[in-house]
């Protein structure tokens, strides 16, 4: 029974020491998203212009599922049914346990301080150590006011 106890010791303290990786592991969804927005609703209303950004923290609904640690959705530049959607989880933290904060186009993490990219629909880290991209998600535009996130 003592080595098991240690053992459990030993990951608790590495688990807690390394908040950010030396390297990036890929970022996989904990379950299905599935989350349809309406853009008449005041919080997603930035998504009808390009350019406009939405985080989703909470479902909208019962029945809506948001991935790790919430969703950002952006209106790209290029086209009118131009949508991009990624996870507000640091692809660069351990466990993926720390939320991506938006700052004007770009998330940021507030433990490792990658920056990530958003408008051009890659996700891709500009600043800090991650290396890999944010997580994405396809969005089907269902009409002009209402789009489909899943994966």
């Amino acid at each position: 029974m003592e080595p098991l106890r240690a053992g459990y010791l030993l990951l608790g303290l590495a688990l807690l020491l390394g908040a950010c990786s030396e390297t990036d592991r890929p970022v996989s969804p904990a379950g299905s998203v599935a989350c349809r927005l309406e853009l008449q609703d005041s919080r997603y209303r930035p998504l009808l212009a390009p350019g406009g950004i939405a985080t989703v923290t909470e479902p909208p609904t019962a029945s809506a599922r948001i991935g790790l640690r919430g969703l950002t959705v952006v209106h790209g530049l290029t086209g009118q049914a131009d949508y991009f959607a990624y996870d507000l989880a640091c692809p660069h933290e351990l466990g993926q346990l720390v939320r991506l904060e938006l700052r004007e186009t770009q998330l940021e993490c507030p433990s490792c301080h990658s920056s990530y990219e958003l408008l051009s629909g890659l996700g891709a880290p500009i600043a800090g150590p991650a290396r890999s991209p944010l997580l994405r998600y396809r969005v089907h535009p269902l009409d002009r006011y209402r789009l489909l996130i899943a994966n």
